[in-house]
C-alpha cells in the first residue's frame, strides 16, 4: 500500500505538472492580439471621420482611441500573457514597431487641427504602414493558437490513460482516485469555461469588423483565390440591383459577370459576352486592379481590387457618377468657351475690317465730294446750269450715302449701349414707303428700276416712323449695291394671318447658302460681297428694328438669281 501510495503521489504530482503546462488558454492570446487589430482600424476610422466636413467628433474622442490602442499593446507586452506571447514568431518585432510608430505620431495627433489635412495624411499613412505587420502578427498568433491546441489535447490524452492506469494499479486507493477524477473534471470545466468565453470575444470581434465593413460608404466585396465571394456589404448590393437577389456566398466572379451581363445591369457593351467576361475574370486574378463601369442606369463605377497577403482579393466599388457628370459639365463648359472664344477673335478681326472698309466708304464720297466742289469753286463760270445741277446732285447723293452710313453706325453703338429706343405711334406706311422707294429711285437713277405694289389698307398702323425707314433704306440700298445694272427691285406690303408683310426681292450675287444665318450678324459680310462696298452694319440695324416692333426678318436667297428679304409685323405692333 506504501508503494502504490508513493506511485500514486508520483503519478499526482505529474498529472500537476503536466496540467500547469497548458493552464493558460491560448485563444486568450488569439483575442488579445485581435483587439490590437482592431483597435487599429478603429482609430484610422476615428482620424478619418474627425476630418469629416458633417461628423460631430472632437479631439479628445480621438485621444480616447490613441489611448485605447495604447493600452491594449501595453497588455501584448507587460501583461499576465506577455511571457506566452513571447514565444510567438515575430511579435516582440512587431510590437516594437506598433510602439515606435505610435510614440512618433502621439504629439501630431495631440495637437492635430480638426482642418490639418496635411498632417492627418502623414498620420494616417503611418498607421496604413502598420497593417500588414498587425495582420500578420495575428496570423502567426492564429497559428501559434493552433499549435497549442493541438499539444494540449495531446496531453490531455496522454494524461487520461495515466489515471486509467493509476486506477488500475491502485484499486485498493479507489476513493482517492474517485476524488481525483472529480477534481480534474472540475479543472476541465473550468478550461472549457474560459475557452468559450474567449470563443465569445473573438465572434464578438468578427462582428465589429462586420460592422466596420457596413459602415463603408462604398461598396465592399472579398472573394477568395478561387474568385469565389465570401464577405460583402450592403453598398455592394445596391451598387448592382438587377443582380442583388442573385448574390450569395460561393458565387464566383464567372458567374456574377454573366447574370449580370445577361439582365443588362451595364450599358451596352460591345464585345461578346465571352469576351467581356474574360476581361472580368482577369481583373480578379491581377495583384491590383481597376476597372470603369457604366451602369444601364446610367450610373458610373470605380472598382478597385487588391490581392491580399493570403491570395484573397478585397475590392472596392465607388460610385463616381457625380464626378463623372461634373466632368460632362467642364467639359461642355471648355467647348462653349472655346466657341466664344473663337466667335470673339471672328468678330475682333469683322471689327478690323469695319474699321479699314468705313474709312475707304467715308474717303470715296468725301474725295468725290472734293472733286465736284473744286470743278464748281474753280469752273463755274465756264459751267452751263445743266452741268452745275450734275456736279450737285453728286454731291447731294454722297452726302446722303455719307450720312446714312453715319446713321448706321450711330444705330449700333445705341444698340450695344442699350439705348435703341422704340417710340411707336399711328402713321400711313403706305405714304411713308411711297416717299422712301421715291428717294432710292432718285439715288439709283436709270440703274434700277424700283417697283412698289400695296395690297392692303395700311392708312392707320402704329410704327416707328424712324425704325421703318431705316428698315426700308437699308434694304433698298444693299438690293441696289448688289444687283446688276438694269434689273429692277420688287417691294410689296400685304396682310396676312393678322401681320403685315415687307418683302423687298431683288435679283442681285445672292447670299451662299451656308452663309445666310449670320448676314444679321454686326459687322459680318458674305463672302462673295467682296469688291463692293459696305460695312456689315446695315442688316444687324434692321434686325433689331424689326424685333422692337414684335417683328421678325427672313431671307431666301439664290446665288447669281437674288435674294427676297422679308419684313414681318404683327397687328399687336402694327
Amino acid at each position: 500500500m506504501i508503494g502504490l501510495a508513493i506511485s500514486e503521489i508520483l503519478g499526482l504530482i505529474q498529472l500537476i505538472e503536466k496540467r500547469e503546462s497548458f493552464q493558460t488558454d491560448p485563444r486568450v492570446e488569439v483575442w488579445l492580439v485581435s483587439q490590437v487589430e482592431l483597435e487599429h482600424l478603429r482609430l484610422i476610422r476615428s482620424l478619418d471621420t474627425y476630418h469629416h466636413i458633417d461628423a460631430q467628433a472632437s479631439l479628445d474622442d480621438l485621444l480616447t482611441r490613441f489611448d485605447i490602442y495604447w493600452s491594449r499593446l501595453l497588455v501584448i507586452s507587460e501583461g499576465a500573457e506577455s511571457q506566452q506571447l513571447r514565444e510567438i514568431e515575430g511579435l516582440d518585432q512587431t510590437i516594437e514597431q506598433v510602439i515606435a510608430t505610435l510614440e512618433k505620431i502621439e504629439p501630431d495627433i495631440v495637437n492635430l487641427e480638426k482642418d490639418d489635412r496635411a498632417t492627418s495624411q502623414v498620420i494616417r499613412s503611418d498607421l496604413l504602414a502598420l497593417g500588414k505587420p498587425i495582420q500578420t502578427m495575428v496570423l502567426n498568433t492564429t497559428n501559434h493558437d493552433r499549435g497549442l491546441r493541438r499539444e494540449t489535447a495531446t496531453q490531455r490524452s496522454d494524461i487520461f490513460w495515466q489515471v486509467v492506469g493509476y486506477f488500475i494499479g491502485i484499486l485498493v486507493s479507489g476513493t482517492i482516485l474517485v476524488l481525483f477524477l472529480l477534481w480534474q473534471n472540475r479543472e476541465a470545466r473550468r478550461l472549457l469555461a474560459r475557452a468559450s468565453e474567449a470563443e465569445r470575444r473573438v465572434n464578438e470581434a468578427s462582428t465589429h469588423l462586420i460592422h466596420a465593413i457596413e459602415s463603408f460608404t462604398d461598396g465592399f466585396a472579398l472573394f477568395d483565390k478561387d474568385g469565389r465571394l465570401q464577405i460583402w456589404n450592403e453598398r455592394f448590393l445596391t451598387s448592382y440591383p438587377k443582380i442583388s437577389d442573385y448574390i450569395a456566398p460561393g458565387r464566383t466572379v464567372d458567374e456574377l459577370s454573366r447574370e449580370a451581363y445577361s439582365r443588362g445591369q451595364f450599358r451596352q457593351i460591345e464585345a461578346g459576352i465571352e469576351e467581356w467576361v474574360r476581361e472580368q475574370n482577369k481583373l480578379y486574378t491581377m495583384n491590383e486592379s481597376f476597372v470603369e463601369q457604366r451602369l444601364s442606369d446610367g450610373r458610373w463605377l470605380h472598382v478597385k481590387g487588391r490581392r491580399t497577403s493570403d491570395g484573397f482579393n478585397a475590392v472596392i466599388y465607388s460610385d463616381v457618377t457625380e464626378m463623372k457628370q461634373r466632368e460632362a459639365e467642364f467639359a461642355e463648359n471648355s467647348k462653349r468657351l472655346e466657341l466664344a472664344l473663337e466667335k470673339e477673335v471672328e468678330l475682333s478681326s469683322m471689327k478690323s475690317n469695319f474699321v479699314a472698309t468705313a474709312s475707304h466708304e467715308f474717303r470715296t464720297p468725301l474725295t468725290t465730294i472734293f472733286s465736284a466742289a473744286d470743278l464748281l469753286h474753280h469752273y463755274s463760270d465756264q459751267m452751263d446750269d445743266i452741268e452745275k445741277l450734275d456736279y450737285l446732285e453728286e454731291i447731294k447723293q454722297e452726302v446722303g450715302e455719307m450720312t446714312q452710313l453715319l446713321d448706321d453706325i450711330l444705330l449700333v453703338r445705341k444698340m450695344e449701349a442699350g439705348m435703341f429706343s422704340f417710340s411707336p405711334e399711328k402713321a400711313n406706311i403706305e405714304v411713308l414707303l411711297r416717299n422712301i422707294v421715291r428717294a432710292s429711285q432718285n439715288l439709283a437713277g436709270n440703274a434700277h428700276a424700283i417697283n412698289l405694289n400695296i395690297e392692303c389698307d395700311s392708312s392707320d398702323v402704329s410704327i416707328d416712323n424712324s425704325l421703318i425707314r431705316h428698315i426700308v433704306n437699308n434694304l433698298l440700298s444693299n438690293a441696289i449695291k448688289y444687283s446688276p445694272e438694269g434689273e429692277p427691285i420688287e417691294v410689296s406690303l400685304s396682310r396676312q394671318n393678322g401681320e403685315l408683310i415687307l418683302d423687298v426681292a431683288d435679283r442681285g450675287i445672292g447670299i451662299p447658302e451656308n452663309e445666310i444665318d449670320r448676314v444679321f450678324d454686326t459687322f459680318y459680310r458674305a463672302d462673295n460681297s467682296s469688291g463692293i462696298g459696305g460695312t456689315g452694319l446695315g442688316l444687324s440695324v434692321v434686325k433689331t428694328a424689326v424685333e422692337l416692333h414684335g417683328g421678325m426678318i427672313s431671307v431666301e436667297s439664290t446665288i447669281n438669281e437674288g435674294s427676297v428679304f422679308s419684313v414681318r409685323i404683327p397687328d399687336s405692333a402694327a
